[in-house]
């Protein structure tokens, strides 16, 4: 780029006084395309206006204007831009423009995408438009994970939840009501762990548990009983109004390409400079001289301040994403749910939105400076056009040159690694809830390091799983007993008692998913044992660790497809649909009225991680608490129950491997369930693979069975034979569910609903 320069140089100021002594016919004019370039050369200076538009959508830096004023091509376009923007009704109706909204400008010469501006992600690319598609706009997603204490955790979700408050906040004051709706998701999933033998693991993990879930937090004392806990968070998070190209420009342009815009405008300018004074040694025709400084003067000039008053018709705001720790970015659309991961993870994104109106005294003064800018600018024009007319030939070739290499460093020094690339079939979806169950994506390694190592050795103390009688009936003795009401609370003396009402909702913005109650284990069935009832309340601890899992989420329309037509699905809904019909509860949930809570944010509750197997149920050392769906959420219902269920799946899935489960209800679920058939319903517990379908929709069922609480009967019904009537009987027929449900009622696991 350089060498082209100096060439330009070398050949204005000493091939060409050479030239100039000989007698020609190109010195004399006689040529006609002598003539021709003389008169058409200044002409190409108006022209670019896709080059023009292009390069205007990137400008952020001084280096931007001032590269842009040192050789300006597509004078025609920077004054109708100012017109469009800042003109008179009159200049407006002269260009045609009159009819123009701000919006459809801005979207065509800048990089806004919110307010009116919308992104579209159309076959791989990203588009602007005044009048989007709902399923093709574009959303800006990321993955963030942390692992460590239960401190480093929680300190991790406070820093995301100030984070994507504050987007939330910009979403609200960028978008209208309407639109709010479908600009912004986010989901937090956070398991907790702690070794039994340094205390009482399960009390540990559901103190960590409640601080997730409850927040804001802060102070030192409620770190105390989590410090030594270990966690991990995964964090999943969506929103609009992300400009790719302006992020590109903040995340990769640095001093050393400003250096380089710099460089060249400098060199550009010196090389007019130098045509000039060559030009001028040749004619020493003052007027000619005159009349081309001029028209440089006033072209530069005009398109500096017309850079500068295009890039501030705009404003951006720029969101530090290192406290997410992001894993995957990019951007998917509910038509192209896979959607589209950048080349690399960005560390910051910038949302770009309309620029304040001025009004009063700074109104008026940019209209005269807009209008009185494109008088200066046209006659400036004509100056140079004249002057360059009149000049040598090779001028107004060398001008054209100057400006010509100018365009190339403008296309040039522009960052474009960041880019969109094409994503693979199985790779992570940008909301992975969605994905069908059993998938092969190991998510739980976005929880815990240790997770990525594999199975456990065979000498581990889960290597062997307990399947004697004599094993089950002494889990009263070798397990700590069921906490009572008193010890659950007990943990009011060493910390602060739960969020009051008043400070719950008033994080309603950010975390609707933020109470929760612990569930008493006091004895209140009488349609099954007392053995039974403290087998369906007792958690199991086996193996070194004991883990509880929570989520929060909020999220909007504008998700991917939730589900495909999952037999899976459709048969926890008609396991679902068995228990109430059967006035039958979950026992974890015996003393809990889930119909009857009123409050908008739902408390979570805690349900044991069972699993199918073929010789009768086993209880992994994992809970999850679980929150009631909000019934004023306008989304798929479906979301709200999938988060849930994913994320006990890849927890449940890490321990499968491990081995680490107890058998607390041995029974024949084989004979039972799937009578009189050859090929096995479920899996045998002494194989450590992945979970078949059916091993999970007892758990499913206890997850929907929360979830889905406020639902009546007939509308439960009514979903699933809406979207899920065609798969109904794929997994599991009904006189399958009726046994299922049968054997859950004689073991104890499903009670009668107290009245």
């Amino acid at each position: 780029m350089l060498a082209i320069q100096y060439l330009t140089l070398v050949l204005v100021l000493f091939v060409q006084p050479i030239l100039g002594d000989s007698d020609t016919a190109i010195d004399k004019s006689s040529d006609v395309w002598a003539a021709l370039i003389a008169n058409i050369a200044p002409l190409l200076i108006l022209v670019g206006e896709k080059h023009v538009k292009a390069y205007f959508k990137v400008m952020s830096r001084n280096s931007h204007y001032l590269l842009y004023a040192a050789g300006p091509i597509g004078l025609i376009t920077a004054v109708t831009t100012l017109i469009r923007l800042n003109g008179t009704k009159m200049l407006k109706r002269l260009i045609g423009r009159q009819f123009e909204t701000r919006a459809e400008v801005l979207a065509d010469v800048t990089s806004v995408t919110a307010g009116e501006v919308y992104l579209e992600l159309k076959n791989g690319n990203l588009e602007q438009t005044t009048n989007p598609d709902p399923k093709d706009w574009a959303l800006f997603y990321v993955h963030g994970k942390q692992s460590g204490t239960g401190k480093d955790v929680l300190e991790y979700s406070a820093s995301c939840d100030k984070l994507l408050g504050s987007i939330t906040e910009g979403s609200m004051a960028s978008r209208s009501a309407a639109q709010y709706t479908g600009t912004f998701w986010w989901t937090m999933v956070a398991s907790f762990r702690a070794e039994h033998a340094q205390g009482d693991a399960v009390e540990e993990t559901r103190s960590a548990a409640n601080i997730f879930l409850g927040g804001p937090f802060g102070d030192d004392w409620q770190y105390r009983n989590v410090v030594w806990c270990e966690a991990g968070m995964a964090m999943y998070a969506a929103w609009t109004d992300v400009s790719l190209n302006l992020t590109a420009s903040h995340c990769l342009d640095n001093i050393l390409t400003d250096i380089q815009r710099l460089a060249v405008a400098f060199f550009c300018t010196v090389g007019n400079i130098g045509v000039i004074v060559a030009n001028w040694m040749q004619q020493h025709n003052v007027q000619n001289t005159v009349l081309v400084c001029l028209g440089l003067a006033i072209s530069a000039t005009g398109s500096f301040i017309t850079a500068r008053l295009v890039d501030e018709a705009s404003e951006e705001k720029v969101v530090d994403l290192s406290v997410l720790q992001v894993a995957k970015a990019g951007f998917y659309s509910p038509r192209m749910s896979n959607g589209n991961p950048l080349s690399f993870c960005p560390n910051a994104v910038v949302m770009s939105t309309f620029a304040r109106m001025l009004i009063g005294r700074k109104r008026l003064y940019i209209t005269v400076l807009t209008n009185g800018l494109v008088v200066l600018m046209a006659l400036g024009y004509v100056a140079l056009y004249l002057g360059l007319r009149t000049s040598k030939w090779w001028a107004s070739l060398a001008i054209l040159c100057c400006s010509a290499v100018a365009s190339i460093a403008r296309a040039w020094f522009i960052p474009d690694r960041l880019e969109l690339v094409q994503s693979t079939p199985d790779g992570p979806a940008p909301f992975p809830f969605s994905d069908p169950l059993p998938y092969e994506y190991e998510r739980w390694n976005l929880f815990f390091k240790s997770d990525t190592a594999g199975p456990w050795p065979a000498n581990s103390p889960a290597s062997s799983p307990a399947h004697s009688q004599a094993s089950i009936d002494s889990r009263t003795t070798s397990q700590p007993p069921a906490p009572s009401q008193a010890s659950i609370h007990s943990r009011t003396t060493s910390q602060p008692p739960a969020p009051s009402q008043a400070s719950i909702h008033s994080h309603t913005s950010s975390q609707p998913r933020s109470s929760v109650r612990s569930r008493r284990t006091s004895s209140h069935s009488t349609s099954a044992t007392s053995r039974d009832v403290v087998v369906g309340l007792l958690p199991v601890i086996i193996g070194p660790n004991y883990e509880t899992i929570a989520s929060r989420y909020v999220f909007s329309e504008t998700m991917p497809a939730s589900y495909a037509k999952d037999s899976f699905l459709a048969a926890i809904l008609d396991i679902t649909l068995q228990l109430r019909k059967n006035n039958l509860v979950p026992v974890e949930l015996t003393d809990n009225d889930l119909e009857t809570t009123a409050s908008l944010i739902a408390p979570g509750w805690i349900i044991y991680s069972d699993l199918l197997c073929t010789d009768g149920v086993w209880r992994q050392p994992l809970e999850i608490m679980v929150s009631v769906a909000n019934v004023f959420n306008e989304s798929n219902p479906i979301d709200e129950f999938l988060i849930p269920l994913k994320s006990w799946f890849w927890r449940a899935m890490a321990l499968r491997k491990r081995g680490w489960a107890k058998q607390i209800i041995p029974v024949d679920l084989q004979a039972e369930v799937n009578r009189n058939a050859d090929e096995p319903l479920f899996s045998d517990p002494a194989e450590r693979v992945d979970f078949q379908q059916s091993d999970c929709v007892w758990m499913g069922a206890k997850i929907a069975f929360v979830v889905f609480s406020r639902w009546t009967t007939s509308k439960l019904e009514q979903h699933l034979a809406a979207e899920l009537d065609a798969v109904r009987c794929d997994l599991m027929d009904e006189r399958k569910l009726e046994a299922l449900v049968g054997c859950m009622r004689a073991a104890g696991l499903a009670v009668e609903k107290i009245s």
